[in-house]
């Protein structure tokens, strides 16, 4: 775009039209939950068609009123394996980009679902709060040796999880927390990518968090394999985790919050993002090549994937009472400052 503008391309030039839509198409946001009342909020635009709950085979498109031109979407090759104690499922994020009109989805006993597989839509963790991401998900299966109890405590918790009210005007709510809505992400989500990628984060500050490593010390917080710095209230220690990849951008919590409790899996933890610098969270590497989390309301989080370490992964911060992460990973620096 800007070598279009420097040969004097107006706005309104076809190739500038293209370039733009080709950059929109690569830079969705996440469907997260908002308050009611928050700008970010999205509607859809054929609610009053899908809260006839007629169904038909194509099913309705996921188009917006709030955002013309935009539709709720997820990429089909991004589908992954999420497996959590006692069940395993197949989950996608939802996000919005230009509309597709192949994107649709059916209405049936509150359950927002995909039209051609009947996957359902439902909240991250199954957890209301603001911020929680959207995700699609298939039938979920449980192993064999769970107790029925803990079975249906699970079944219970997807089943809420996955409930939502559409309201005339295109808005979507959980039904168990109508205080919340469907809306938009403030900003991208950190996720795994290709070594080769030109996406990647380059660390402002890498040869601090190198050396924040080689000189950790063995005492009993490193011993514990999270590090648990909780009561640190300072972040001395830290380094700011600027990026110099993304010139006034900063690996922070999507929202300024401290860490959520997820009702599903009984642990604590946070979506990470390319915040604004003044959101920038703070860390160190231990000498186990845990990334730790000094200072703030998330102290002691140790940075990890959200499941298995492949391309397209979200990144978060996570925490449990046994200070134990299954989904933990080693990180190492690299000489480019990746």
């Amino acid at each position: 775009l800007s070598v279009f503008h420097s040969i004097g391309y107006t706005e309104d030039h076809p190739d500038m039209v293209r370039a733009s839509q080709h950059a929109d198409s690569c830079s969705s946001l996440q469907v997260v939950l908002v308050p009611r009342d928050s700008s970010s909020k999205i509607c859809l635009k054929y609610a009053e068609e899908l809260r006839s709950k007629k169904v038909n085979a194509e099913g309705t498109s996921l188009e917006l009123s709030s955002h013309p031109g935009y539709s709720i979407v997820w990429k089909r090759n991004e589908f992954c394996n999420f497996t959590h104690g006692n069940f395993t499922t197949n989950i996608c994020a939802l996000r919005v980009g230009l509309n597709d009109p192949s994107y649709c989805g059916t209405y049936v006993g509150q359950n927002l679902q995909v039209a051609t597989k009947g996957f359902k839509i439902m909240v991250g963790e199954c957890t209301f709060s603001s911020g929680m991401p959207i995700f699609v998900r298939s039938a979920c299966s449980f192993k064999k040796s769970i107790s029925n109890v803990e079975s249906e405590r699970l079944l219970k918790l997807l089943h809420e999880g996955s409930l939502f009210n559409i309201e005339s005007d295109g808005t979507v709510f959980p039904t168990i927390a109508p205080q919340l809505c469907l809306g938009l992400a403030p900003y991208s989500n950190l996720c795994l990518v290709n070594r080769r990628s030109p996406n990647k984060a380059i660390f402002k500050n890498f040869l601090e968090l190198e050396h924040s490593r080689s000189i950790a010390s063995k005492n009993l917080f490193e011993a514990t394999g999270l590090g648990e710095l909780v009561d640190q209230e300072d972040a001395e220690n830290g380094i700011s985790l600027e990026l110099l990849s993304h010139p006034g951008r900063a690996i922070g919590t999507l929202f300024d919050t401290s860490l959520t409790f997820s009702q599903l899996s009984g642990t604590s933890f946070s979506w990470l993002g390319l915040a604004p610098v003044r959101m920038s969270l703070a860390a160190k590497i231990l000498a186990n090549n845990h990334i730790v989390l000094v200072g703030g309301k998330c102290a002691g989080a140790t940075i990890c994937t959200h499941n298995i370490p492949i391309n397209g992964n979200q990144v978060i911060i996570y925490k449990d009472g046994n200070h134990i992460s299954p989904f933990t990973k080693e990180f190492a620096v690299n000489k480019d400052g990746s």
